[in-house]
């Protein structure tokens, strides 16, 4: 299990788009990836589950990876939060 300590800090707000710009990243690795934001652990997997955490800028968040490609994975959506 790989887990990343990092921020929301992209330039832009939590859309729908965002999200499932999210989701096709997280799709993209064999590995089980999900975000913990203010005591919330939610997948990848959904785009309504993504748009529920309250993502905001400078809001911690912990991308927990697990699988084959973990640590690419967390560090692909983990560049995704911080707007790389």
């Amino acid at each position: 299990m790989t887990k990343i300590e990092t921020a929301f800090t992209a330039d832009i707000d939590m859309t729908p788009q965002f999200a499932a710009k999210l989701s096709e990243a997280a799709m993209q690795y064999d590995a089980g990836i999900s975000l913990i934001c203010k005591d919330k652990q939610l997948t990848l997997d959904s785009l309504i589950c993504i748009l529920s955490l309250d993502l905001y800028k400078n809001v911690p968040v912990t991308v927990v990876a697990d699988g084959k490609d973990e640590e690419a994975a967390a560090k692909a959506i983990a560049a995704i939060l911080e707007g790389h």
